[in-house]
């Protein structure tokens, strides 16, 4: 759920991929870490003509466009699109050719604004509103090994997750840590207003999301899904599972993780060997979760 939403005034309405016009000192910027509902965060703005980012800024990543400029001294968001919603401006190893096509190199920059550059941010953009996209933890270290980006965390050497750190145990603690310094900072930053934390999992996101913006709620959700449908599609996948495993406990029957895997629901056959690798990845890790 949003967190004190009753003061939030609504993200003024801009051309989508705006990037020309007066510098936006106060967009909106999304703080939650990949896998936690950013792209679905992205559609939502979309859909209610808000000039808004993925992870894509221009032609690379976000998150080299935000390291390039705090290395030099300038404003984090110099040239980055100036967009009045970033969703996902970190880059975790992978970004786009010169071309703008995803995948492009195999072997970019590891960063995280959101964890190495949070004074940067408030200090060059003191009233912007920051968003923190949340999701039970178990789900989101599902997403995350489902879609091979837990070995991308493991190489990488982030705040809070050295080279070599990664496993699932370190993983959710990291994640839920980044909840807490996210929340810890924002409050101690009031120029930003309240932290607008959502639970992208929650039946009533949508309307509490049009309540604090403006937007219609529905245009939040996998009915208008364009960047996000493959995140919906998992999330139905993990509930499925949620829902099958309650019932057998009820049974008393005990857990068998790899059917429950390979009998995933929502995968489709058509999507190739890959997407089925994908879906299993994440259903077993949830199981062995729970």
């Amino acid at each position: 759920m949003w967190t004190a939403i009753s003061h939030y005034a609504a993200v003024p309405s801009l051309p989508l991929n705006t990037t020309t016009g007066p510098i936006n000192l106060s967009p909106t910027i999304n703080l939650g870490f990949p896998k936690s509902g950013t792209s679905s965060l992205y559609d939502y703005y979309s859909c209610g003509n808000v000039g808004s980012s993925h992870h894509k800024c221009k032609l690379g990543t976000c998150g080299e466009c935000v390291f390039a400029n705090v290395e030099a001294g300038r404003a984090p968001l110099d040239s980055c699109g100036n967009y009045a919603f970033y969703g996902q401006l970190d880059v975790d190893g992978v970004s786009y050719d010169s071309e703008g096509n995803w995948p492009g190199d195999q072997h970019a920059l590891c960063y995280f604004p959101q964890l190495s550059a949070l004074q940067e941010l408030h200090d060059a953009y003191p009233t912007a509103r920051f968003t923190l996209t949340t999701r039970p933890p178990a789900h989101w270290l599902a997403s995350v090994v489902g879609w091979g980006l837990q070995d991308r965390l493991v190489d990488c050497n982030l705040p809070g997750l050295p080279e070599g750190k990664g496993t699932d145990e370190e993983l959710i603690a990291w994640f839920s840590s980044h909840l807490d310094t996210v929340r810890e900072f924002v409050a101690a930053h009031p120029s930003h207003g309240p932290l607008l934390e959502i639970d992208i999992e929650d039946d009533s996101t949508g309307q509490v999301l049009e309540e604090a913006t403006g937007i219609p709620a529905t245009c939040w959700g996998k009915a208008n899904c364009a960047a996000s449908c493959k995140f919906w599609e998992e999330l139905d996948q993990i509930k499925e599972l949620e829902r099958v495993k309650e019932e057998r406990a009820q049974r008393g029957e005990p857990r068998t993780v790899h059917e429950e895997a390979e009998g995933a629901p929502g995968v489709n056959e058509e999507e190739g060997g890959g997407a089925r690798k994908r879906a299993t990845r994440t259903v077993s890790t949830l199981s062995s979760l729970m």
